[in-house]
């Protein structure tokens, strides 16, 4: 199955859960995973917020300090 076939049945998916869920008492959180679950068949894992907050605080100052990098060495040429 093509990606793009793939995304389509996603996004379907998502759309019935969505569906169900205004259509029952079901909690959005069951939704959510749902959609996150299916989503990790089409994407490659990414850094996911799970609690550890030191760990994005380390990611974005190194894209910070990897900018400022590209600005030096932009200045001195």
């Amino acid at each position: 199955m093509s990606t793009t076939a793939k995304r389509r049945e996603l996004n379907l998916r998502f759309q019935r859960a969505v569906s169900q869920l205004f259509a029952s008492d079901q909690d959005l959180s069951c939704v959510c995973e749902e959609y996150l679950r299916n989503a990790k068949e089409l994407w490659p894992p990414v850094h996911v917020l799970d609690g550890d907050s030191d760990a994005d605080q380390d990611d974005d100052v190194d894209d910070h300090d990897n900018e400022v990098d590209v600005q030096e060495s932009g200045r001195s040429r």
